[in-house]
């Protein structure tokens, strides 16, 4: 049988490796939406991306290199674009006659959307990768590009890299080791994440407030002192959602905080989840304060109680389960 005639089977012709393999050998020619509708539309890409073990010659010589070299040069596009439109901005104000520089003309505006679509493509697709790289290749490439990913003012981009973190953290802990690791999240990855708390849009503050468990083990007492501070005010979130998860993640740093903390952030984040109009707030309060039981005394929490008893604050501890009730929560 002739090759051609090979090349004519089904087997060869309608496989998606073979898709696949041929797309990641024109990557280099490919324009940014060709690009991007590669990352994003094969699954066999995926598949390949987060497998166990070494990582394949294509993916670690092919496939890999255009994938950071996607992500450096569009996070630094973004960036810059961001950086110099803040500028003309700023400028604009101080003189009409700068105004007409700040606006960006159609055809940038278009290609700077593909970028975006092809940065948001690739980055799930390096994450995947980042349990199989070897620590060399990890320090290389992974490490100088979380930095420039935080400075990305774009809501998309944020989203993506924070439920990433759950992936990142374990990975820069093992490849970097604790003390090392510690000292990298605290100044590269903590500080930027902390603007999410105070963005406009609840869906981001609230993937920020989820994206935080990961990190808690690393940081340091100023951090976690900084980070109490941010919860405190999503207590007056005005989303019920978000009071929430503020709650249930209080009670989850319960441990890590000072004793002195606990009573300042812990106790007073309870006392108002108690007071909450929201009733799965007061739920959440109550399970939680049951949970950190143990970390306080009765007579501290007792003495609270009557504190605000006298005060005529008197919704703290002062919960009745009505299991007869459909558990409903009554003062």
């Amino acid at each position: 049988m002739k090759y051609k005639q090979i090349l004519r089977c089904p087997v060869f012709v309608n496989d998606g490796w073979v898709t696949v393999i041929d797309g990641i050998g024109r990557l280099g020619v490919m324009d940014s939406q060709e690009r991007g509708t590669f990352f994003r539309g094969e699954g066999k890409v995926k598949e390949l991306c987060g497998g166990e073990g070494e990582l394949e010659p294509i993916v670690e010589h092919r496939l890999f290199p255009e994938l950071i070299r996607t992500v450096q040069k569009v996070s630094q596009n973004t960036t810059t674009s961001a950086s110099s439109s803040s500028a003309s901005a700023s400028a604009s104000v101080s003189g009409p006659s700068s105004s007409s520089s700040s606006k960006m003309d159609p055809q940038q505006a278009s290609q700077a959307a593909l970028e975006k679509q092809e940065l948001l493509s690739a980055l799930p697709l390096v994450f995947l990768l980042l349990p199989r790289l070897g620590g060399d290749k990890f320090k290389e490439t992974i490490m100088p590009l979380v930095p420039s990913l935080f400075s990305v003012v774009d809501r998309a981009v944020r989203a993506t890299l924070l439920q990433s973190l759950p992936t990142l953290i374990p990975t820069i802990t093992t490849r970097l080791g604790s003390g090392p690791a510690g000292k990298f999240i605290n100044q590269k990855i903590f500080d930027p994440l902390c603007g999410g708390f105070t963005d406009s849009e609840p869906q981001l503050r609230e993937i920020t407030l989820k994206s935080c468990l990961p990190l808690i083990q690393s940081l340091t007492a100023s951090n976690l002192e900084k980070l109490s501070r941010y919860l405190v005010r999503l207590q007056g979130d005005p989303v019920p959602g978000i009071r929430t998860n503020t709650v249930i993640f209080i009670g989850k740093i319960t441990p890590l905080l000072t004793e002195n903390g606990r009573e300042k952030v812990t106790l007073s984040s309870f006392e108002r989840g108690c007071g909450d109009p929201f009733v799965p707030c007061r739920v959440a309060s109550v399970k939680a304060l049951v949970a950190c039981g143990g970390f306080f005394g009765d007579d501290v929490v007792g003495g609270r109680w009557r504190e605000r008893e006298q005060g005529g604050r008197g919704h703290f501890c002062v919960i009745i389960f009505e299991t007869r009730n459909n558990n409903k929560i009554r003062k």
